[in-house]
């Protein structure tokens, strides 16, 4: 779950700041701490400070190099330090864009960022469709889709979307009746062909993920990092949704 994004400029001042869950106290004295810590690493030891883990909370830093503006991400610890670093660099990266002409100039009216709170979920968003682009190209992988509940469809490759989004809630609609006859819901499952291919389906948080693939292929290593990204995607997704 994300809990608070933070954008820190170079002088330490915190230009945007959204709570989304338990909301930092003070988080323009925690805007100059981090800054101060990140300065502090750098001329000690050589780099910046990227990430920090507490008991119960991850905290990804990513530093732009040309314009030192910092994004600080604090989100469950249990998300991921890899995902909560490539969030944090396409918010900050969107944050950028968003405001280029205003971080140009000297003085910063920090009314004009608060707009920004409702592009997040964008961002969040935007980070299936490089996932997707991730597994697809492991070797043996035919196709990676997946299908939001109010079907959106997401893929690297070009699908047939009415077949799939019909089969699909054919599918989905048979498992629902099946596993409520045992008092539970499926997270899993796989199909194989007479070949040598199968069809893993994963139900996620308001969201299927289908992997065509061949039957050698492994749910480990990286595949199996970037299928657990997409679900911390659809937590997020959802979250970020029902705060707009």
């Amino acid at each position: 779950m994300l809990r608070n994004v933070l954008i820190i400029s170079a002088s330490g001042l915190v230009l945007f700041s959204k709570e989304f869950a338990n909301a930092i106290a003070q988080p323009r004295l925690v805007g100059s701490l981090i800054r101060t810590m990140i300065e502090f690493s750098v001329k000690s030891a050589g780099m910046p400070v990227t990430h920090i883990e507490l008991s119960h909370v991850g905290v990804s830093i990513v530093t732009d190099e040309h314009s030192s503006l910092v994004c600080a991400l604090f989100y469950d610890r249990g998300d991921g330090a890899e995902f909560g670093r490539i969030m944090a660099g396409d918010i900050l990266h969107a944050f950028q864009a968003e405001f280029a002409r205003d971080l140009r100039g000297g003085g910063h009216n920090l009314r004009e960022f608060r707009g920004f709170q409702y592009k997040i979920v964008d961002v969040v968003t935007d980070a299936i469709q490089p996932l997707l682009e991730r597994v697809q190209g492991v070797r043996g992988v035919q196709k990676a889709v997946l299908v939001t509940d109010d079907s959106k469809l997401y893929a690297p490759v070009d699908v047939d979307q009415l077949a799939v989004l019909a089969n699909l809630q054919a599918f989905l609609a048979v498992l629902s009746d099946a596993m409520d006859v045992v008092g539970d819901a499926a997270s899993c499952v796989t199909m194989e062909g007479p070949k040598s291919s199968r069809i893993l389906m994963w139900r996620m948080t308001q969201a299927t993920f289908l992997l065509q693939c061949a039957r050698a292929v492994r749910v480990e290593g990286p595949l199996a990092s970037w299928v657990k990204m997409l679900k911390r995607v659809c937590v997020w997704m959802v979250q970020l949704s029902a705060a707009r």
